[in-house]
């Protein structure tokens, strides 16, 4: 047993390792749905942490900005992390993990730090692979999906629209993320399953 992380770094580094030993003892694709919302807890606690570090000599007006920087970098050194990770890492049967991240929709009870947070996040993962790996490489895993949702970021004006538009944009590149509609799944089999993608 592990004592759970308390931070975001912590918790992507146990996720690579996770990933490694599922796909060393099961055949087939391992699929981590709903990224965003999963590693929101951590990401809190690494935020709360900045701004611990920030009252010991920060100036009281920059706290706040101080601590937010530092989350969005640790967020981008972790999400980097993971792809890197992923790439390197090898299972039992001498091959990369077959792994999907799904890229989830901000959950509506979410206030809005918790919004803000995902979706910094799903914006990091995407940034990092429209950069690709060293040399502009393309990685085949991690596989996204991205969820998309009416309401939410499916039409120009909804409030994560500009996330959609990312992705697309990381799609012309990079050929994913895949696509799920929610509302449409929902409609078909009663809920939201990531798939391993195409």
């Amino acid at each position: 047993r592990i004592e759970t992380p308390k931070s975001l770094a912590t918790a992507v580094n146990v996720l690579t390792q996770v990933a490694s030993h599922i796909s060393s003892n099961s055949f087939g694709g391992t699929t981590f749905g709903n990224l965003g919302s999963g590693l929101l807890p951590y990401a809190k606690m690494s935020l709360q942490k900045h701004k611990d570090v920030a009252n010991l000599f920060v100036s009281p007006e920059k706290r706040e900005e101080y601590a937010w920087n530092r989350l969005e970098k640790e967020i981008e050194d972790s999400m980097q992390s993971l792809e890197y990770e992923v790439q390197t890492l090898v299972t039992s049967r001498g091959e990369t993990p077959f792994l999907t991240l799904g890229l989830d929709c901000a959950k509506e009870e979410y206030s809005e730090e918790d919004r803000k947070i995902h979706n910094m996040i799903i914006t990091a993962i995407l940034n990092q692979r429209l950069k690709g790996l060293t040399g502009g490489v393309t990685p085949v895993f991690p596989k996204l999906v991205f969820q998309l949702k009416d309401g939410v970021n499916l039409n120009p004006g909804e409030k994560d629209y500009e996330l959609f538009k990312l992705a697309v944009k990381v799609s012309a590149n990079r050929q994913y993320p895949d696509y799920i509609m929610s509302d449409r799944l929902t409609e078909i089999i009663g809920g939201i399953k990531f798939p391993m993608g195409k």
